[in-house]
């Protein structure tokens, strides 16, 4: 995998220096996640109270909730909470764990995170036969690989 540079790397380290500081720090964690990521935690929300309606079950993942359902999907982060599928591994709760410590990034990560992965994975999944890059090559996904890997183990999955 190819090394980040440049902005990619700036943005790489300032999500890994700030999340992992609020993840020690949960106090101001709490703070940012009802202030400067409202936008995201309120859309978290939203869907996580769709999820408890139709039954699904959250569980305690560090100090986020995580819903497991439905068959090779991947998973999506949005504020305080992830939704994965049940058939993922221990890797994809860390990565979208780690997706929930970007929050430094607050309302942009809409723009800047959750839309273009979502992006990139659809068209990923849809163009088989195009031969692609790493997924974890581009900046955001990376961070959020080392990140959650980082706060839930204490080692990195990637070099910067």
């Amino acid at each position: 995998m190819r090394p980040l540079k440049g902005y990619g790397l700036f943005m790489y380290n300032l999500c890994e220096k700030t999340g992992l500081y609020f993840s020690k720090h949960l106090w101001l964690y709490w703070l940012l996640v009802f202030t400067w990521a409202l936008p995201t935690t309120l859309i978290g929300l939203l869907i996580t109270l769709v999820m408890l309606i139709t039954g699904k079950k959250a569980e305690r993942y560090g100090h986020s909730y995580r819903f497991a359902f439905g068959k090779h999907w991947g998973g999506v982060t949005l504020g305080l909470m992830f939704m994965q599928d049940e058939k993922s591994h221990q890797g994809t709760a860390m990565h979208e764990y780690g997706h929930v410590h970007q929050i430094i990034l607050g309302p942009f990560a809409l723009l800047l995170c959750n839309i273009p992965s979502a992006v990139r994975y659809w068209y990923r999944t849809f163009a088989k036969k195009i031969k692609h890059r790493p997924y974890d090559e581009i900046w955001f996904e990376r961070s959020a690989s080392d990140l959650g890997s980082l706060i839930v183990t204490g080692k990195r999955m990637y070099n910067k």
